[in-house]
């Protein structure tokens, strides 16, 4: 997931890394399954059934606001 982030994104003064990325997926985790935006296996994080449907539907409502 890391990397699929690009580069620039930081934590305030500093730049993010594959921990902070870590941390932030597992303290999400509840919420991005009850989405159905990530599906958890005792093993893995995949992609959700919502995946390709909710996120741009919440972008392009995001426009109107």
């Amino acid at each position: 997931m890391f990397l699929l982030l690009g580069h620039g994104w930081r934590r305030g003064n500093d730049p993010i890394t594959v921990a902070d990325v870590d941390r932030e997926l597992y303290r999400l985790e509840n919420q991005l399954a009850a989405l159905d935006l990530l599906a958890t296996t005792w093993h893995a994080w995949t992609v959700g059934p919502s995946d390709r449907s909710l996120l741009p539907g919440a972008t392009l409502l995001a426009d109107l606001v």
